[in-house]
């Protein structure tokens, strides 16, 4: 193939363009009718399921989000493609995490903590406020799929 080769996370912020945002899935689920006490109102946020799709045409990244509290359960997945923006590309697979981690999360979360917000107002009458992250303080163990792999 030939094309432009993005060998570090630098060259992928040039090379990609954030191209769409998409939620494929939300839930919110009652856990328990009681009010917590301040003390139990810990929000335990951990992600799973997340994929990583690499093409000449871009970059797709599917991940989804769980809020655990002692009264509901929020689960977000989300989709963002980053479409190239120099012709076909090929990726330095090593670096792609540092990209997901720094780049495409810190893209995504605040609409997570949206989400997150809107969901539990409908569902407990308040927001639960996730906490606004560092850069690389969520990140994901993605597997990489190729433009050939399903």
């Amino acid at each position: 193939m030939s094309g432009t080769r993005l060998e570090t996370v630098e060259d992928m912020v040039r090379g990609l363009q954030f191209s769409s945002i998409r939620f494929p899935g939300i839930s919110a689920h009652l856990t328990k009718a009681e009010e917590p006490n301040s003390d139990e109102a810990v929000i335990e946020l951990t992600s799973t399921d997340a994929k990583v799709r690499l093409s000449e045409e871009g970059l797709n990244f599917f991940f989804a989000v769980r809020v655990n509290h002692p009264q509901v359960t929020v689960e977000v997945s989300a989709l963002i493609s980053f479409e190239s923006s120099v012709g076909p590309v090929s990726f330095n697979e090593a670096v792609v995490p540092d990209f997901i981690t720094n780049v495409a999360i810190m893209i995504m979360y605040p609409y997570i903590r949206q989400m997150i917000d809107d969901l539990t107002v409908r569902t407990l009458g308040q927001p639960l406020h996730p906490p606004v992250l560092e850069r690389g303080a969520l990140s994901f163990d993605a597997e990489v799929l190729g433009s050939s792999d399903a």
